[in-house]
């Protein structure tokens, strides 16, 4: 016979697994950021983000349009990437639109379009705040199991 995960105990480590992924993602972004280079880029073409065939509601999902960037490096080397984030805005990131990148000097492929330690810093502490509640709704349905099976003794 299997066991089956104790859902207050999956909330839990659930709750633990998406702090830690967040102080990880933080600290790795953090350090780009410290070391990045900014420069302007051209959005030089547009793709839709595919997103996983598991996504339950797809009839409500806007696909996300993320914008291919190319840029010139402070050697003069000229850079081509696809941005891992964009907008449900169509419109948001039209062919020719500047946009800020930042770029690793030491590896210039590796790039993103700007954002800021602050937006970096928010975005964490937000996914750490909701980690946070994933486990205490964890402790509270373990306290009220608890609680619950004692009267059926």
């Amino acid at each position: 016979m299997k066991k089956k995960l104790n859902p207050s105990l999956a909330a839990i480590l659930i709750g633990i697994g998406m702090i830690i992924m967040s102080v990880y993602t933080f600290n790795k972004t953090d350090k780009f950021l410290d070391k990045a280079t900014e420069t302007k880029g051209v959005v030089v073409d547009v793709y839709i983000k595919q997103h996983s065939k598991t996504d339950s509601d797809k009839k409500n999902h806007k696909p996300e349009y993320c914008p291919v960037i190319k840029f010139a490096t402070e050697d003069g080397d000229t850079i081509e990437f696809k941005s891992t984030s964009g907008s449900t805005n169509f419109d948001y990131y039209k062919t020719g639109k500047e946009v800020d990148v930042l770029y690793d000097p030491d590896n210039p492929s590796n790039a993103r379009i700007k954002i800021s330690k602050q937006t970096n810093k928010t975005s964490s502490f937000i996914m750490i705040g909701v980690g946070i509640l994933v486990i205490v709704g964890g402790i509270f349905k373990f306290i009220y199991d608890r609680k619950k099976n004692k009267g059926n003794i």
